[in-house]
Order: structure tokens, then sequence, then C-alpha cells
């Protein structure tokens, strides 16, 4: 569930616009799934896999069709190649009927109107009431008044800790911002090349961004949808803690991939790390009962927030089988679907609450990462936010750490970014 750099041009999602304006199957079309006789409808689904080799997909996709009748014609694409192609395919007239997308796409697939709402089918969904309330937020367009997307699986962000130099320090894994930045500045020792805290300036770390933002109270958006990024006290202050946080990082943090801050982090030249589940295992297998895991430290701990990452699935507004899309996509979300997907060498955590409270799952990372799921956001459903994640968010930050401008100049110039897409 990596961001994906978006290569398409401005006038081919013009084009798909366009095109999508006039067909019979526009968003203002959808219908109740009631009204419609689903079996023996055909449909195409678009997938994409980090281990092409897992066969859960297909396989769920043959027991929705012996149970409803409904074909599902799998196509699985290239993650690398999915948003592109997908793009193609709507302006050429040739998209599929659903297909899964990421986080960062759906603001861009709103605003061109490349998908199609779906509050008519989820109000009337059994399973609604069973996937992760919090989830839904990410689901939406920036409002929160209207759905575009059923969840499918999500990663949560909290914070990874060495017991054992937490130990030797005589420290406690912090709770609150003001804990976080002590003990960052405590377990900072440059002559031993021990450092706090690794911040990951380098590629894709806007989401570590993010998540320290947002726990410090941070908001990108207001109530009624509006970015507020550059004007918002408490963001402010959170980003001069973040960058702050240079100081007490190991050289070279600020163009660090997560490759290179687990490395740091499994060295010892780093006590705390921000990630998710996907770090679990390696991190596991090199640190043992050195490794420890809390939910992000809050300014506010009895209100807290953390970021969520998404995979979900949606319906192509050109698609003239939307109620056998949607009886496909909302199959994926329910039990069934989610403990097999749960299970498999591709999965993450389940969006569904049943599952996610299931025993066989829960261990130290999945508990932390499900708990505090239930207090989590995503990045908000905007157009400019995967030109933030490719390019923005790296250059204004890496500007900001640099002392070549001011905490707030970087975060307006994010929340620009985020409002126009440029």
């Amino acid at each position: 569930m990596k961001p994906h750099k978006v290569l398409a041009t401005a006038a081919a999602l013009a084009t798909a616009a366009l095109l999508l304006a006039g067909c019979s199957g526009s968003p203002s079309s959808t219908a109740s799934p009631s009204a419609t006789s689903l079996r023996g409808q055909s449909i195409t689904y678009w997938y994409s896999l980090d281990d092409s080799t897992d066969t859960t997909m297909q396989k769920l996709a043959d027991d929705f069709t012996a149970k409803t009748g409904i074909k599902v014609n799998m196509q699985l694409v290239p993650l690398n190649q999915f948003y592109d192609k997908l793009v193609t395919a709507v302006s050429g007239g040739q998209a599929p009927d659903a297909a899964e997308i990421n986080t960062p796409w759906l603001g861009q697939l709103i605003d061109q109107k490349v998908i199609a709402p779906l509050n008519s089918y989820v109000d009337g969904w059994s399973g609604k009431k069973d996937i992760i309330p919090s989830l839904w937020s990410g689901m939406e367009d920036p409002t929160g008044k209207t759905i575009y997307a059923v969840p499918q699986k999500y990663l949560v962000y909290y914070l990874y800790y060495r017991k054992d130099l937490f130990q030797a320090a005589g420290l406690k894994p912090p709770t609150t911002h003001a804990q976080f930045m002590a003990d960052a500045k405590a377990l900072t020792d440059a002559s031993s090349g021990q450092y706090g805290f690794d911040i990951r300036g380098g590629a894709n770390g806007q989401d570590q961004w993010l998540a320290w933002l947002l726990s410090g109270g941070g908001k990108l958006l207001n109530s009624s949808g509006k970015v507020v990024l550059g004007s918002n006290t408490a963001a402010e202050e959170a980003n001069q803690d973040y960058l702050t946080l240079l100081k007490y990082s190991p050289p070279g943090a600020i163009g660090d991939s997560i490759a290179q801050v687990e490395a740091n982090f499994e060295a010892g030249h780093a006590a705390m790390i921000i990630h998710h589940i996907g770090s679990s295992k390696v991190l596991s297998a090199a640190l043992g009962d050195k490794l420890g895991v809390v939910p992000i430290p809050q300014t506010d701990p009895k209100n807290p927030t953390y970021l969520s990452s998404q995979n979900m699935n949606a319906i192509l507004a050109p698609s003239e089988h939307k109620a056998a899309a949607f009886a496909w996509i909302s199959y994926l979300a329910e039990k069934k679907a989610q403990v097999a997907y749960t299970e498999s060498v591709n999965g993450a955590l389940p969006v569904d609450s049943k599952v996610a409270d299931m025993a066989e799952f829960k261990n130290q990372f999945w508990n932390v990462s499900t708990e505090s799921g239930k207090h989590s956001v995503s990045w908000p459903s905007l157009p400019g936010v995967t030109q933030v994640q490719t390019t923005v968010w790296q250059k204004q930050m890496q500007a900001a750490f640099l002392g070549q401008q001011s905490s707030r100049q970087a975060l307006q110039t994010i929340g620009s970014a985020l409002t126009d897409g440029n």
C-alpha cells in the first residue's frame, strides 16, 4: 500500500471526465441493488498484489460466483502501472466495473468523476455495521457526505521502540508529545552513534510526518472540508517539534527511506521509529524481545488521533453492472473474505471488526494496530494528495529541516498543494 507516483497527464484525466459526463452509467444514475436481478451478470475487477503468486483473491472470486451466480473476471495489474492503466482504460471506454484503489488516488478519482458514489448501496448493506467505524472517513469526499469506496484492508502507524535502550536509560515508553521529545533527547549520544529517533525525511516519509502531526492535534481540514494546514496552530507547533527531532536523528536521516530507518533501528542507531505492522516481521526477527511497540504519543492522550493507510474498492462510473459490482466489493469486506485475506501472504489488518477481534491473529503488533485503528483517520480525499505525497512534502520539509524556510512556510505550501494539486 505504498503511495504510487501518478504519471497520468491532466489532459488524460480531463478526457476521462468528459467521457464519463456523457455516459449512461453516470454516478447520478446509481440504483439500489434490490432493483436488479444479479444472477448471470459478469463483472470485471482490477486488483494488485505485492506477491503475485498468491491465489487467495481468485479463490474468493470463485466462491463468490458459486454463491451468487455473478461471474468475476479478475485482472491482476502491477501497482506501479495501476493508476495510469485505469485512467487510460476509462478514457478509452474500457474501464473495469470495479477496482482496488489506494488512499492517495481517491481524491483525484472523485474530482474527475471516474468513480461512482455508493451511499445508496452502503446504506442498504447489512455488513456496514461490522466495518470498523473510523475507516469510513477514508472512503468519503472531503465534506463527509458522499461515500465512494468500501474498505478492504488497512494499516495503522504506531511507535516502535528499543526496550533495551530505554531500560539502559531508565526510561519508559512515552505517552505524550512532551515525553517523546524529552526521551528523544535523553536517548541521543552522538559520540556512541545512538540517537533518539529517525525522522525518515526521504521518500514516502510523509506518512510518518502526518502521523506525528495528527498526534499533536494538527489538522489538515476543518469541519467543512476546507484545508487549514497553513493556518493551524497545533499543526505548526507539532511540525516545529518534528523539525527539532532532526537534532536527535542519525546522520543522513533527512534522506532516509524505510529500509534505512529499519537498519538504523536494528543497529541501535535509533531508539524509536514510526511505522506500521509491515515492519513487524523483519524487526522481530532481528531484535526478538528487545522490540516494543506502543501507540504514537499524543498531545492529548484522552482524545487520540492516529493515521491509517487504506486499500479500498470502488465502482467505476461507466459500469453497467453497478449492483453486481457492489455485491462483489461488499463480499470482500465481509468475514469470510477478510479472514482469508488476513491469513494470506498479502494480508494486512482486517476492516471487519469481528475479524479484528479474533484471538488467532492477536500479538503486540496486531493489538496496538487495531486499538489505534479505532481512533484513526486517513489522508483526505483531495485531488492534491498524490502530488503532496510524491513531490511536494519531501521538497518542502527538507527545506525546513535545513533552515531554508520556516515551519509555517512549509505547511502553507503543502496546504496549497493539497487544495489545488500543484
